[in-house]
């Protein structure tokens, strides 16, 4: 593939990881007792507010991350494969949650099941991951090169 066409393939991807991503949005993202589905929008809108009360609002980050991956996809590749991957680990961690945090008052829900909302959410990521992780590949980015070209700038800042 050539370079302009490696190029729209790579907007084409990032278009569809972030469309993906969009559509979890529009979807319910889990159903706890009681409480019925759980709009994806109101985890994504209010999630960062249980960081401080449960290990729920941990998950919440792989938003942050996930948007930097979408940020650097076109530019480092590199920098997009780590943001995505630790986008991935945050976002799973939302599967071992028993409970969460829903509503002004604090009260716990156990979580019945994850519905398409959840899986269309870590689908966008896990697409901007593996196609991070392909293009590394392609690229003959190593984990090797980028710790000889760190080694070097910390033992010489000025000359890099």
């Amino acid at each position: 593939m050539d370079n302009d066409k490696l190029k729209i393939f790579k907007k084409r991807i990032l278009i569809t990881s972030i469309l993906i991503f969009t559509i979890s949005l529009f979807l319910p993202a889990f159903t706890a007792n009681n409480e019925g589905p759980v709009g994806a929008l109101g985890c994504l809108l209010f999630g960062f507010t249980s960081i401080t009360k449960d290990l729920g609002g941990t998950a919440w980050f792989a938003n942050i991350f996930i948007i930097f991956g979408w940020v650097y996809f076109l530019k480092s590749t590199l920098a997009s494969y780590f943001f995505s991957l630790i986008a991935f680990c945050f976002s799973l961690s939302f599967i071992f949650l028993d409970e969460v945090m829903l509503g002004e008052g604090g009260n716990f829900y156990t979580i019945i099941e994850l519905n398409a909302g959840y899986y269309f959410w870590i689908a966008s990521i896990v697409l901007l991951s593996i196609s991070s992780c392909i293009f590394l590949i392609k690229e003959k980015i190593t984990i090797k090169s980028v710790m000889k070209s760190v080694i070097k700038y910390w033992n010489d800042p000025g000359k890099s």
